[in-house]
């Protein structure tokens, strides 16, 4: 078992319990300051997620966690190779958020959509003494997370439209982008039915 304190200023404003257990980061329960712990049982993330895996867990409510892409991902701290995860009220299927996470790193930005109101969160610096996969768990690590409109981070792939591998997400063009081979039809190099 694992204990994080979220601290602003110094000042724990709230504690997490955390497990692991094959290969998954459970959150236990949560404790807020003068308060008695409240148990949630609840998946955080899979220590090594896979493109299109997808659960059940809390995000201010039960919601479902889509693993959507693998792709770089720049924010303060770092540019790395990053999992975006895409989060979904459980009932309504509404969209609540997105979170990215990084292996041997952690978590890089968090946002979350409360009614009208959005919560950002962008990693600005890090220390991690052990631990391994997308959630490194040991005693000594630190990240420390900055306000930030989670719509300012850039992420990486190809940004030519025309291009086989076009990434309607990425900001930044990073030289990966392909396209059809001479005489193909289509990208996955047919050359027949080119009518």
């Amino acid at each position: 078992s694992f204990i994080a304190d979220w601290q602003a200023a110094e000042l724990i404003f709230e504690t997490h319990y955390i497990e692991v257990a094959n290969d998954t980061v459970f959150q236990v329960a949560y404790q807020e300051p003068n308060y008695n712990p409240v148990e949630t049982n609840t998946i955080i993330t899979h220590l090594f997620p896979s493109v299109g895996s997808t659960w059940q867990g809390m995000f201010g409510g039960p919601v479902n966690f889509e693993v959507q892409k693998l792709t770089n991902v720049v924010v303060p701290a770092d540019t790395a190779l990053a999992y975006i995860y895409q989060i979904y009220e459980e009932d309504s299927g509404e969209y609540r958020g997105s979170m990215t996470f990084s292996e041997n790193i952690g978590m890089l930005s968090m946002m979350q959509i409360f009614g009208s109101d959005t919560f950002s969160i962008v990693l600005e610096s890090y220390t991690i003494v052990g631990g391994n996969g997308v959630f490194p768990l040991a005693i000594g690590n630190e990240w420390t997370f900055v306000d930030g409109n989670y719509y300012d981070i850039q992420i990486q792939g190809c940004t030519e439209e025309g291009a086989c591998n076009y990434d309607k997400h990425a900001d930044i063009n990073d030289g990966s982008c392909e396209y059809m081979a001479e005489g193909a039809c289509d990208c996955d190099g047919n050359v027949e039915d080119c009518a």
